[in-house]
């Protein structure tokens, strides 16, 4: 074989390599495209409340009771939101200026000799609505002195664009003694919210977020 012939068989050898190299680069179809348009919108928390409003707290005050006096008062609490939330309550007793606290145990012994031990009671009932018949979505009987920690005491699911009822009860023992004269307090009903989509739970509670426990 003539080196003419050689070098023509080399060309040929190299260019169908090259055209085999040629092909495999080439040989996948690729398309790109864009979806445009895509908007993307963060909901939103809206808590409030219907009176005493002060941030997210709202107060009842109580003077001038006398032992044996029951009643209730109820304010309402709204979620403006466009998110369901869960919303947790808790209640802070304080005295009502440089009196006695109505809310505390009395230890002192009135004239009389006896220890008076019966402060004055609240009982905490949240309803669906802006009614208060049916069952409730939660309720609670407020310790003496009020809530401690940062945990709520109660929490209920609150549904977009609903306004639900809170009812607090308040009970004035009839065996509370002078102990309680001229006294008086003030029960602050402090409320948090957060989102029930894509939050955990509590598994003893279906409405107490994980992070509330």
């Amino acid at each position: 074989m003539g080196l003419k012939t050689k070098l023509a068989m080399a060309m040929a050898t190299s260019a169908a390599g090259a055209a085999m190299i040629a092909g495999g680069s080439f040989a996948m179809f690729t398309a790109q495209a864009s979806n445009t348009g895509n908007t993307f919108t963060a909901g939103n928390l809206n808590l409030n409340l219907s009176k005493w409003q002060t941030a997210q707290s709202t107060s009842l005050s109580f003077t001038q009771m006398a032992p044996g006096d029951q009643g209730q008062d109820s304010f309402t609490v709204s979620n403006t939101g466009n998110l369901d939330e869960y919303v947790g309550l808790s209640t802070v007793e304080q005295a009502n200026g440089s009196a006695p606290n109505i809310f505390v145990n009395q230890t002192a012994s009135d004239n009389a000799g006896s220890t008076d031990n019966n402060p004055l009671t609240l009982t905490v009932s949240v309803y669906s609505g802006t009614t208060t018949s049916g069952s409730a979505l939660a309720q609670y009987t407020v310790p003496v002195g009020g809530d401690t920690g940062n945990t709520p005491a109660i929490s209920w699911k609150l549904p977009a664009n609903q306004t639900d009822t809170v009812v607090v009860s308040y009970n004035f023992p009839k065996a509370a003694g002078n102990d309680y004269q001229g006294a008086s307090g003030v029960a602050t009903f402090n409320l948090q919210a957060v989102q029930v989509k894509n939050n955990s739970t509590n598994s003893n509670n279906s409405t107490t977020p994980d992070s509330w426990s």
